[in-house]
């Protein structure tokens, strides 16, 4: 994930004033393409942004972990039941 920290301007509304706390902080999942270590950066696969430069810092990507289901059990999400409408499902 990609931090937003030097884009919050992007998610802000023209005239329009917002709290930058209840600004996304991490976008996206994006997949790490290159490592440069000497240079402390990855490039990553963006592609709805094209026009931008894909190589970033390490401090300004956090790995995306998946849940634990047995060490968290509760935060396993449950599928919805099927949507009825005119006795149709």
């Amino acid at each position: 994930m990609l931090s937003t920290l030097n884009h919050w301007q992007k998610h802000k509304l023209k005239g329009k004033k917002h709290i930058a706390k209840f600004m996304p902080h991490f976008d996206g999942l994006y997949e790490v393409t290159n490592v440069h270590k000497k240079a402390s950066t990855v490039t990553i696969d963006v592609p709805t942004q094209p026009n931008t430069f894909p190589t970033y810092h390490i401090s300004q990507i956090k790995p995306f972990n998946i849940n634990n289901k047995k060490k968290y059990p509760s935060q396993i999400l449950l599928e919805p039941g099927p949507i009825i409408v005119d006795s149709v499902e």
